[in-house]
């Protein structure tokens, strides 16, 4: 393959990968999935719509309570739950079942530095990483 050739297809990679991490939730740390996200204050928000949440990564501060603002777009009932890992059944956190259009604010008390899970409760495959930075 000649050099022109690897250097086009090694910055089409890099825009690819660009492109797919980028977003509002920070530049790092890039998380199993690929999702990105960092800590940027006390409060989180995620929103259901079409059986997904919007978000794969969610993140806050380590040792600090914090806030998720729940937005369920959808008639059907959604909440989020907080894992210590995908493998886990023991929730950490649940917030409450709401059914759609509606939001909710849950208030979660400090949690320490790590890597966890969030999905919902009635539909598991929704699920995404949440950090504790």
């Amino acid at each position: 393959m000649s050099r022109v050739r690897k250097t086009v297809m090694l910055m089409v990679v890099a825009a690819a990968m660009a492109v797919s991490c980028g977003g509002s939730e920070g530049d790092d740390p890039t998380v199993a999935g690929g999702a990105t996200c960092s800590a940027t204050g006390d409060r989180v928000s995620i929103a259901s719509d079409g059986m997904e949440y919007d978000k794969s990564c969610l993140a806050v501060a380590a040792g600090k309570d914090f806030t998720i603002n729940f937005d369920n777009k959808e008639r059907i009932p959604h909440n989020v739950v907080l894992l210590q890992d995908e493998d886990s059944s023991d929730a950490i956190y649940s917030g409450s079942i709401i059914t759609g259009p509606k939001k909710v604010d849950y208030q979660v008390k400090a949690m320490a530095a790590g890597t966890y899970r969030f999905h919902c409760s009635v539909h598991p495959q929704m699920k995404g990483t949440f950090l504790v930075q």
